[in-house]
């Protein structure tokens, strides 16, 4: 008996010492990784910090991370871009890292996009990671840090961001749309902040189109009309028509509120309008050349009549000719309007200066952003040349009620009633609609894969 005592001592030794060197191991690989692109505001774009500078910049109360994604990827241009300035202008030139992905999927990014993102997953996860985030939320543009940020939001990771806007003496939440801001809202606080937002619309010309606006309200109110460039702007919808639900998920208590009937109903009503199409006549080629021979392409550079709420192109031509063309966008059962938050901000729950990052978000909600869109540009495709400097080519308008975007597109946003972010949620089911040749079997797979995703 003694002896099985002895042996089992031994080997409770021997395995403490293995998890000791397999401890030590994982220390010194860590210490030897570096990520992202980790540069600092006076860094030129490519490199990455040593560990010498990491160890000092950790030794720095003032110094912050900022994790940024896709279209902020224009810093990495050789230049200081829009938004290493606008950092080194709130923060200093030393008062930042910035850490951004690669841009778009496109080309050889796909790979390196994926590996960034997990790196600061895991970052994450061990109770680190960049202290504020700035990240867009377009799922076919590149890789999502956080693929479902509304799960995100009722994790432990944000933030809540309630108290510090209540103190601010620059941003009131009044001065916003509240259905856009409150869309990073949990039963917690407010957790994360949308930046920029955009509404899909088909444009109606009142000049070319016979169709009259003032007698439409939903885009379903097109399909049976003979104005090509409508038509061809409805048949090329399906990217948008998730958002004609709604919310499709009540994340507080994990259930879906799409069902597979109302799934396969819809995607089936879409192929029917696109089958009919074929029957009279107006083929893709037809439908094609309509677009291209628009004369609000050819006069204004509006390159489709499908329109996602942004300050180029089409602003321009409403400019010089108010109240020719009018906005219908999509609406859900209701009448009600769903956005799709494009751009947003959150604080990390671990961040060492919270304060100097909420710094930057009010800098992105205050005054002279939501005014940056009044521009001075002479250029027939942007009227908010201010506001695409800053914010480095990211699509659609700011959250205020008294910006520019907010003027020209008053009459769709004020039926805003609702707001989203991309999700891979969200995208099943708009793949399920896009793709719905069989639309029962394509609605049952994809509410199958949204209850999984979900579940996860």
């Amino acid at each position: 008996m003694k002896k099985a005592v002895y042996s089992l001592h031994a080997v409770l030794l021997c395995a403490l010492a293995l998890l000791v060197l397999l401890s030590a191991f994982s220390s010194c690989a860590a210490a030897g990784e570096t990520s992202g692109s980790g540069e600092t505001g006076a860094a030129t774009p490519n490199d990455t910090a040593s560990n010498d500078t990491a160890s000092d910049d950790a030794e720095k109360p003032d110094l912050i991370t900022v994790c940024a994604q896709n279209a902020w990827y224009t810093a990495n241009n050789g230049y200081p871009g829009p938004l290493r300035g606008t950092l080194q202008s709130l923060l200093g030139e030393d008062g930042f890292t910035l850490d951004w992905s690669f841009g778009s999927d496109y080309g050889d990014h796909a790979a390196e996009n994926a590996a960034w993102a997990q790196h600061i997953r895991v970052e994450i996860a061990a109770g680190g990671g960049p202290d504020l985030f700035l990240l867009t939320a377009d799922m076919d543009y590149s890789t999502l840090l956080f693929p479902d940020v509304e799960k995100v939001m009722r994790s432990s990771v944000f933030l809540p961001l309630d108290s510090y806007f209540e103190k601010s003496e620059t941003v009131s939440l009044d001065d916003h749309f509240a259905a856009v801001m409150d869309a990073g809202c949990t039963p917690e606080g407010r957790m994360v902040v949308p930046l920029l937002f955009t509404v899909p619309c088909i444009v109606i010309d009142r000049e070319t189109d016979t169709v009259d606006p003032d007698t439409v309200d939903s885009w379903e109110a097109l399909e049976n009309c003979d104005d090509l460039p409508l038509l061809d702007a409805l048949s090329g919808s399906t990217d948008f028509n998730y958002m004609r639900f709604g919310p499709l998920v009540d994340y507080d208590s994990e259930t879906l509120l799409i069902t597979e009937d109302r799934l396969a109903e819809y995607a089936a009503a879409r192929r029917a309008f696109r089958l009919s199409l074929d029957e009279r006549g107006y083929t893709s080629d037809v439908l094609d050349a309509a677009r291209d021979g628009d004369p609000l392409r050819e006069e204004y550079m509006v390159l489709d009549r499908l329109y996602l709420l942004e300050m180029s192109d089409l602003p321009h031509a409403m400019k010089l000719n108010p109240g020719r063309f009018v906005l219908i966008p999509q609406t859900d059962d209701t009448g009600g309007v769903t956005a799709g938050v494009t751009v947003y901000a959150a604080i990390n729950r671990n961040a060492k200066n919270p304060e100097r990052c909420f710094k930057v978000i009010e800098h992105f909600l205050g005054e002279k952003m939501q005014a940056a869109y009044e521009g001075n540009s002479s250029s027939t495709r942007d009227v908010g040349s201010m506001h695409a400097y800053y914010f480095g080519g990211l699509y659609g308008i700011p959250t205020g009620k008294n910006s520019k975007a907010a003027e020209l597109f008053g009459d769709v946003l004020e039926r805003v009633t609702d707001a989203q972010f991309m999700t891979d949620i969200a995208n099943t089911a708009r793949k399920a609609l896009r793709y719905a040749d069989d639309p029962q079997t394509g609605a049952a797979e994809a509410i199958t894969t949204m209850k999984m995703m979900l579940a996860e």
